[in-house]
């Protein structure tokens, strides 16, 4: 922006030349709202009809506007985008030169009380997309001065104040005035107050006799006093909430009075001549916030509102609080009729932005349609109020899930108002614009089926809400293991669909079966299990689980030297053989019944796998040269015409040679009788399971019976003596009296016993 800077002079009460002052687009992209504002010193007005824009600048148009909204303040205020139709899109950016550019002009006129030597302020904002705000320029004009009231002197002020303001601080506006030249008239000093600016009483702090200032609307007056050598003037100053957000000029000036003619009425009037000024710049800084957007929510057991806020300028983060109102003549603004709802307090967090969230809100339909939320400029002292409706359509978010067993329908909508169109979106409805659909989807899966169903209602044109269903269809209860196999002594596993519960049946089931089950069967069983769901939904399902076993295998070998030895493992179908270590001991390493080719001890490593099943064991081979038969002596004695028993151990096949000189007692002729006739050499061969043999001879002696050839022997009653036998020899007969007392002369009857010797 850039106001005329010359000089303008008139005649008091004639009007001024006209006021232009020049804008521009410098941005990018398009500046929208383009809001112009004027202040007008004391006695100056406006000259209604006067206001025009020239688009483009200096070279395009002249377009006669609509005169500007007088704001409660005073000042001048015009909306270009609103005023010219050209510019309703708002003003182009810079590569559009000169459709970037254009003049605003218009006319003042003088009247009596007006100060001559006075300047204009102007101000000039916009917005950028997405609200956000351009930076705002604050300029001064020339100089309005009346013909023929030069200042008689000037005076240099020097004027000290913070070059920022809040709404929360007080600041020091401190002047100094030097003398003026000795018998001028002593004048007086005048700080205006912008808008938003007041005076704190009882702030002065001076050397003038007058301490506190004379009021004149917004001036506030201090008579100088002409024997000072150097004025100085102290005050403190106030910010309203309602100070525009903008870079401001404090005008403070010293004027004397004159005097000058009214050109339309031929009065003399008298007015002031400004003899020195200063415009001292100060920016309200206040936060300015956007609210980007304002949502439903799920919240607790109902519906919430979201509203995002967003800190545009403002030097540190702010706070205050956000209202939630029902605008319920719709005009978008909070108004007379319309309903506080709720107050949330809000912090700007260091990211420049915050979430409130309002609720649980329990509203009717229409009011849903007329939500709005407002941080309001005086309760927050904000850079302007902010507005915000809910922004539709509204999504409310299911409170529950409904859960159907897998082939179950269901009813929706009976929560739905009355009276207002409908419509369904989402798979399985029976009707997409019916109040009360039925929904009915077969869920064939193994997994719960979600659908989410939206109803679209309307309770007044331009107001979308969406209402939402949430349905859970579980699959039908059932067993996705089929049948299960598995080795002898390992654990099954058995899965389910997803349940609320689970009861199974069968053997050997681990404990904590739920969804899934661990069982260690012996043998091929049957299992079942009975589901209930979350919905209620039962449903029982059965499976076998086949145990397979590997045959068992001998863990010792022994081979007799000399025999073709063949390991026998037992051969069932299916069932693959590997002697893993076998090497070149085996003629064939993956059968069950290889030849062993090299006959030394050996601990063979043998897997067997069938296909699911897969175990090693050892087996261990042994040689041993022949076979050791015991039990016989090699001479044996006996009487003539008794029989002998002969045992050979261990119990194997035997032969005897000769064959005709025994008889059998048993199948393996392991043990015989021999008749005692005469001398005979027996060969016995022995042959045990491993066809290792061995060899053992034996004499059988015959003795002929002995006779005792003393006719008498006396015995001592309860004593024990030896007969002598007929060769002189006293150890082979032992002869035991009677318990008489006595023996009576005679033959007696001896009992005895002795290899071979006679038994009595």
């Amino acid at each position: 922006m850039m106001p005329d800077t010359v000089n303008i002079t008139a005649d008091l009460c004639t009007p001024m030349p006209i006021s232009h002052s020049l804008h521009t687009d410098a941005e990018l992209g398009a500046v929208y709202l383009l809001t112009i504002t004027a202040v007008l010193p004391k006695g100056l007005n406006y000259i209604p009809g006067t206001s025009a824009v020239r688009w483009p600048a200096g070279t395009g148009s002249l377009i006669p506007i609509d005169d500007p909204d007088i704001l409660p303040d005073g000042r001048l205020e015009w909306i270009i985008d609103s005023l010219v139709a050209q510019l309703a899109g708002g003003l182009p950016g810079e590569l559009s030169t000169p459709d970037n550019t254009f003049d605003l002009e218009f006319q003042t006129l003088t009247e009596c009380g007006f100060i001559s030597g006075t300047k204009l302020i102007y101000s000039f904002r916009g917005e950028q997309v997405c609200e956000r705000p351009t930076n705002i320029v604050t300029k001064l004009s020339g100089l309005y001065t009346i013909t023929g009231t030069s200042p008689p002197f000037g005076l240099d002020i020097a004027v000290s104040l913070t070059d920022t303001a809040t709404c929360q601080e007080n600041f020091t506006l401190e002047i100094s005035i030097p003398a003026g030249p000795m018998g001028t008239d002593p004048g007086s000093l005048t700080v205006e107050l912008p808008a938003g600016f007041g005076y704190l009483p009882g702030s002065t702090m001076t050397n003038l006799i007058q301490q506190e200032p004379l009021f004149q609307g917004n001036r506030l007056i201090w008579k100088l006093d002409p024997d000072l050598p150097l004025t100085t003037v102290s005050l403190s100053l106030t910010l309203s909430p309602d100070a525009p957000c903008a870079p401001l000029l404090i005008p403070v000036y010293t004027t004397v009075n004159t005097k000058a003619i009214c050109e339309t009425t031929g009065q003399e009037c008298g007015i002031e001549t400004i003899t020195g000024s200063r415009y001292v710049p100060v920016t309200v800084e206040r936060p300015e916030y956007l609210i980007p957007s304002v949502k439903t929510v799920p919240w607790f057991s109902g519906t919430g509102v979201e509203a995002v806020i967003t800190q545009i300028t403002g030097k540190d983060p702010g706070e205050g609080e956000i209202e939630l109102w029902l605008d319920l003549d719709g005009d978008g603004t909070v108004s007379s009729g319309d309903v506080l709802k709720e107050v949330r307090p809000f912090t700007i967090s260091g990211s420049g932005s915050t979430t409130v969230i309002f609720g649980p809100l329990d509203l009717q339909p229409l009011e849903w349609c007329r939500v709005l939320v407002r941080i309001d400029e005086d309760a927050n002292c904000t850079c302007g109020s902010v507005f915000r409706p809910l922004e539709t359509p509204a999504t409310f978010a299911a409170m529950d899930r409904l859960e159907l067993c897998w082939a179950d329908s269901v009813q929706l909508g009976g929560t739905l108002p009355g009276g207002v169109p409908v419509v369904w979106t989402g798979a399985g409805l029976s009707c997409t614009d019916c109040t009360m659909p039925w929904y009915h989807q077969i869920n064939t899966g193994t997994n719960i089926e979600s659908a989410v169903l939206l109803a679209q209602v309307s309770p007044e044109p331009g107001c979308q809400l969406i209402h939402e269903w949430i349905v859970d269809v579980y699959p039908k209860p059932a067993l996705l293991t089929g049948s299960a196999t598995v080795c002898a002594g390992d654990t099954a596993t058995l899965l389910t669909t997803p349940a609320a519960s689970w009861t199974w049946s069968g053997p050997e089931i681990l404990p904590g079966a739920g969804q899934v089950a661990l069982m260690v069967p012996e043998i091929t069983s049957t299992y079942s299990v009975t589901i209930t769901d979350g919905a209620g939904c039962v449903e029982t399902d059965t499976t076998v689980v086949t145990v397979l076993t590997l045959p068992d295998i001998a863990g010792e070998y022994l081979f007799c030297a000399g025999t073709t030895p063949v390991l026998s493992l037992p051969v069932v179908p299916g069932v693959v053989y590997f002697w893993k270590n076998a090497g070149g001991r085996l003629n064939n390493p993956t059968v069950p019944n290889p030849t062993v080719i090299v006959p030394q001890d050996f601990d063979f490593l043998v897997e067997m796998n069938n296909g699911y099943c897969a175990t090693a064991s050892t087996v261990s081979v042994r040689f041993q040269d022949s076979l050791l038969l015991n039990g016989l002596s090699d001479t044996v004695r006996a009487c003539i015409g008794d029989t002998l028993q002969l045992t050979v151990l261990p119990d194997v096949g035997c032969t005897w040679e000769p064959v005709a000189s025994v008889i059998c007692l048993n199948p393996n002729c392991s043990s015989v009788l021999v008749p005692v006739a005469e001398t005979v050499m027996l060969t016995v061969t022995g042959t045990d399971s491993l066809g290792c043999t061995g060899v053992v001879k034996t004499v059988v002696v015959p003795e002929e019976k002995e006779v005792i050839h003393r006719d008498t022997v006396a015995l001592c009653p309860w004593r024990i003596d030896r007969s002598v036998r007929a060769d002189g020899d006293r150890s082979g007969l032992v002869l035991r009296h009677d318990r008489d007392d006595r023996f009576v002369p005679g033959n007696h009857v001896c009992t005895g016993s002795g290899g071979g010797y006679p038994d009595n």
